[in-house]
């Protein structure tokens, strides 16, 4: 009763007195619902109900009817009301197999929406024990099978990615004597990276190999270079931008070694002390069983406070103590079988442990471990500058500079993604020019690409620019000069205009001021010779510029073009730039007589 009245809310007493007592007359359902009213105030020592025409719960009664938490193991997702079952087959079966349905799909949907929202935000291992708890709770559903397969699948377990899907083939057969469908199947190929023809793609699905694509494309020389160090007892810095696949890389790298420990810098790590340092330290000890260390006591204490005994003195050790300890402690990981570590994003490193990492590669006091490094370009943190300084001095660090893909391996990254529909001839020369061969770039403008209506149909229109490139973008260019990005500036202004000596006259520098910011540019993959990279770093510089102040630097370019060879065309389409339309007037008439020399009359009245 209490079940019915939580879920269906007030009921008229007669209702829930036929509904209980179905099989008596009207009079003795009602006296059978007084007594029943009656024993639940004495069992529960306060009345639960509130009478009137209609009979309900009081307010502020809690139930525990709700959907669960989808995190918390502990929830039970036994059926509504458990082993409880109504005698006869009347209609308070019928309600109550009506309403265990209706509280197992509300289950489910909160354990899809929450392994969902941890996959989206990239939260994978929390998102796989979601995923594992949907299959427990809903083991015939094939779609909770594929969620498990391409989880692991993106978490780069291929192993378990295969595993997940012989599961999902065992349990069909066993349970409905069918074989997986073509989604699944089509998912196993890309776990497999074979080069089957996938399913047709359904409109805003975002196939797996977009998200992870199943090989490494065009890194092969780079991962040559980085095992060459590795093998040659030096440090290596892998060096790229945002989104050229540094990650990848060096997950690829540690794949083929079975002795390293992985570790990332993160946002906000600039601000702690040796914060990198000590997540460096802690994964070396947890690698190494908990290596111990004979440091002077208390050495290690300030970065590691778990490994404090009583007696163990306060405050932070002398630097050189510390490096001491550290020394040590990588020693002895090495003599438990580390061979190495392996440190990504350390651009969000903070200084002290960048100080610290410079200061035991210069001294080859590593303790025989190999050490590999991943980070952005363009950093000047004097601890950065350090660590280069100190890699240069003593030729220990090899430097590895992540380039974009070039067309060649921007064809075979996209025809690894083996997309239905998807023309790799026709897309590569536009993908390359939006994105300049940064290989995030590309898997996000494709990934929105399957988000749109017009899907991979040629001619669709002008390429999308996802919001996750716009902010990346962005970040590049606040790390830039106010040099560097005045140049770039000038050049998304005078677009197919820009030149050396147009950056000149508009900015008035000499040509040797401007040397450092272009070199600056090219460096950030910003410019090319005297055009953009690509598209959308020339769509993103020329958003920072205010309109007004473009107005006059459009006028500015003019006056240049109008005392240099220039198209007429172009020269009143800056002024009209500008906002001074009358200065346009006569270059366009200019450009209109051109036209017509050139018998091109719909250019001309244009």
């Amino acid at each position: 009763m209490l079940a019915y009245l939580a879920l269906e809310g007030p009921t008229p007493r007669a209702r829930l007195a036929t509904l209980l007592w179905p099989e008596t007359d009207r009079e003795r359902a009602r006296t059978s619902l007084r007594q029943r009213h009656f024993r639940l105030r004495r069992l529960l020592g306060f009345d639960p109900l509130r009478q009137g025409e209609t009979t309900a719960l009081v307010a502020g009664l809690l139930t525990d009817l709700g959907p669960g938490d989808p995190e918390d193991a502990a929830t039970d997702f036994a059926p509504l009301l458990g082993s409880f079952e109504w005698s006869g087959s009347g209609e308070a079966g019928a309600w109550l197999a009506r309403a265990r349905a209706h509280h197992a799909g509300q289950r489910l949907d909160a354990l899809r929406a929450a392994a969902a929202e941890h996959e989206a935000q990239g939260r994978l291992a929390a998102a796989i024990c979601v995923a594992q708890r949907l299959l427990a709770a809903d083991a015939l559903s094939e779609h909770a099978h594929r969620r498990l397969m391409r989880l692991h699948y993106l978490r780069g377990d291929r192993a378990a990615a295969i595993a997940a899907f012989e599961h999902c083939e065992r349990v069909l057969k066993d349970e409905l004597g069918t074989p997986p469908g073509a989604e699944t199947l089509s998912l196993l190929r890309t776990v497999e990276t074979s080069g089957s023809d996938m399913a047709v793609l359904p409109r805003g699905f975002v196939p797996v190999s977009v998200l992870r694509p199943p090989r490494l494309v065009g890194r092969d020389q780079e991962l040559r270079r980085l095992a060459l160090a590795w093998e040659s007892d030096q440090a290596f810095c892998l060096i790229g931008e945002a989104g050229m696949g540094k990650s990848r890389l060096l997950a690829e790298f540690a794949a083929s070694r079975g002795d390293v420990v992985c570790v990332q810098a993160r946002p906000g790590d600039a601000a702690i002390p040796y914060a990198m340092m000590a997540r460096t330290l802690r994964a070396v000890r947890a690698h190494a069983d908990g290596t111990e260390t004979t440091a002077p006591a208390g050495a290690l204490v300030a970065l590691l406070p778990e490994l404090a005994v009583p007696g163990t003195p306060d405050g932070a050790p002398d630097r050189h103590a510390l490096q001491q300890a550290i020394e040590r402690l990588l020693a002895g990981a090495r003599g438990r079988g580390l061979g190495g570590v392996l440190i990504d994003d350390l651009h969000f490193a903070d200084e002290p442990s960048v100080s610290m990492l410079s200061t035991l590669i210069g001294f080859d006091n590593l303790g025989g471990l190999s050490l590999g490094m991943a980070r952005r370009p363009s950093e000047t943190a004097p601890a950065a500058l350090a660590l280069s300084d100190a890699g240069a001095e003593t030729r220990c660090v090899t430097e590895v500079n992540l380039a974009p893909l070039d067309a060649a391996q921007l064809a075979e990254l996209l025809a690894s993604l083996d997309l239905p529909g998807l023309d790799v001839t026709h897309w590569v020369p536009l993908l390359a020019r939006h994105t300049g061969g940064n290989p995030l770039f590309a898997l996000e403008t494709i990934k929105a690409l399957t988000l749109e209506t017009t899907g991979f149909r040629p001619g669709a229109g002008r390429l999308p620019i996802p919001s996750t490139i716009g902010a990346l973008i962005a970040q590049r260019l606040k790390r830039l000069s106010s040099e560097a990005l005045a140049l770039a500036r000038v050049a998304a202004v005078a677009g197919i205009d820009f030149c050396s000596a147009l950056a000149e006259d508009v900015l008035e520098a000499r040509a040797v001021d401007l040397a450092s910011p272009w070199v600056e540019l090219e460096s950030a993959y910003v410019l090319r010779d005297e055009k953009f990279a690509h598209d959308l770093v020339y769509d993103a510089v020329l958003a920072t510029i205010p309109p007004a102040v473009a107005r006059r630097m459009h006028g500015a370019v003019a006056q240049y073009l109008e005392h240099h060879p220039g198209e007429p065309a172009r020269v009143a389409e800056h002024w009209l730039g500008a906002g001074r339309a009358p200065a346009a007037v006569p270059w366009l008439e200019r450009a209109a007589q051109d036209a017509l020399k050139a018998f091109e009359r719909p250019a001309a009245a244009g």
